[in-house]
């Protein structure tokens, strides 16, 4: 009998241990504000019928603030909202803040970062579809920070 309320407890220990450190991190997770386009509060941007870079002249701006007293990492990524999407990732072109222009890559991450204590960074975000495709331009998808 002393054995299964020792089992029990043990049990118990470890699912309350396992649930508060669960909640801790998605806690830290959170405080990463995500701010787009003027002041929405949102975590994504949702994006439709890219066109070829001669025809595009769109421009995503993005606002990410760490409000929290600690340096956080962050990512942003590319994410299609619609599985059959006719363009692959390779023919998708991006640029952030004027600089290089690179190809999506297969994980759809386009940004890794982290950001300081209370620190805010503005991103520009130009999307495209590369004008070396010659097929259907059918890709629908989000620019998520996380």
């Amino acid at each position: 009998m002393n054995l299964r309320a020792y089992l029990i407890c043990r049990i118990l220990f470890t699912l309350i241990f396992v649930i508060t450190s669960t909640t801790i991190w998605f806690q830290k997770d959170w405080s990463l504000y995500r701010y787009v386009n003027s002041n929405v509060v949102s975590n994504e941007i949702v994006f439709s019928n890219l066109k070829h870079e001669s025809e595009q002249n769109d421009s995503y701006k993005l606002k990410i603030i760490n409000e929290e007293d600690f340096i956080q990492n962050f990512k942003v990524m590319v994410v299609p909202t619609v599985l059959k999407n006719n363009v692959s990732n390779n023919y998708i072109k991006y640029q952030i803040n004027d600089g290089i222009v690179r190809s999506l890559n297969m994980d759809g991450i386009i940004m890794v970062d982290t950001i300081d204590i209370h620190e805010e960074k503005e991103l520009s975000l130009r999307l495209w579809i590369s004008d070396t495709y010659f097929g259907d331009l059918n890709y629908d998808g989000r620019v998520v920070v996380s």
